[in-house]
């Protein structure tokens, strides 16, 4: 009986423990709800969207700025840092659902490294491309980095990408 005792003890400091951080998170529920915008912040995000309008690829304002989004000047504001990144990772994510164009025999046993090499091909010039990259594709189905690499190397991307081509040709070659 007092084993069973005991339990409840140590079951009622759980549950009081477990109520407490209940409590602790109402009050960073309600601290955050406090936070929300005011309604006449909401108004006017509203008449900004409404009479800005968005663009989703730049265009030239009517003052003549390169402008995007909900009237967002480029050219005087540029993006933050977060944008940037935001971005990097949605074109990331993009230029891993396009490693899917290519012909599966190319990419899919290779290991995560060196599918991010032509995830990076991929990102900076685009599927289509990459898809011209006939002989280099070949040598990846047929599990020959060496000369996957060497395909890299030869091409008009590596004279314009410069080092960039050498460090991916590396780790195509070396996994």
């Amino acid at each position: 009986m007092v084993k069973d005792l005991d339990y409840l003890f140590k079951r009622l400091n759980d549950i009081s423990e477990a109520v407490n951080c209940l409590k602790k998170c109402l009050q960073a529920m309600q601290a955050e709800q406090e936070k929300v915008e005011p309604k006449e912040v909401k108004e006017l995000k509203k008449r900004l969207k409404k009479f800005e309008g968005i663009r989703l690829f730049p265009y030239r304002c009517s003052t003549g700025h390169l402008t995007i989004g909900y009237g967002h000047n480029l050219e005087s504001k540029g993006i933050t840092p977060d944008i940037a990144e935001i971005l990097l990772e949605k074109d990331m994510q993009d230029a891993f659902y396009d490693l899917k164009k290519l012909p599966e025999e190319s990419w899919k046993h290779l290991n995560l490294r060196r599918q991010c090499v032509l995830v990076e091909m991929i990102f900076n010039m685009g599927v289509t491309k990459v898809l011209k990259f006939k002989h280099m594709l070949k040598a990846l189905a047929e599990k020959d980095y060496k000369r996957a690499a060497e395909e890299m190397l030869d091409s008009r991307w590596a004279e314009q990408v410069g080092e960039r081509a050498k460090t991916l040709a590396k780790i195509m070659e070396e996994g």
